[in-house]
């Protein structure tokens, strides 16, 4: 996808950053992940409970946690899309490089 607009974020070997982002959950719409480099960076959902009921309709904002495995450079992308419509471009892409770094001595 040449034309995804890489962010760039560097991290510390064992650091984690947590990744929002904005949730369609409501239309159908889900953030999937796929790393390029999966032994450099982990990743996990995070599901958070909300103290707060939410409206019926409402979309709740989906956060990932990245977590620096080993030092090196690799791609994520955040792909939206339904899981259940027939292949095809998602709705959206974002992406980020990440750079992992020895930790400071």
């Amino acid at each position: 996808m040449s034309n995804v607009v890489m962010e760039e974020r560097r991290l510390r070997l064992g650091a984690r950053l947590d990744v929002t982002l904005q949730g369609y959950g409501a239309t159908g719409f889900r953030w999937g992940v796929v790393v390029e480099k999966p032994e450099i960076i982990g990743v996990a959902r995070i599901v958070e409970d909300d103290p707060e009921p939410r409206v019926a309709g409402e979309s709740a904002d989906e956060v990932f946690e990245l977590t620096a495995l080993t030092v090196g450079e690799t791609e994520v992308l955040f792909a939206l899309a339904r899981n259940f419509e027939a292949a095809g471009p998602p709705r959206e892409v974002r992406g980020m490089r990440v750079v992992v770094t020895e930790p400071h001595v």
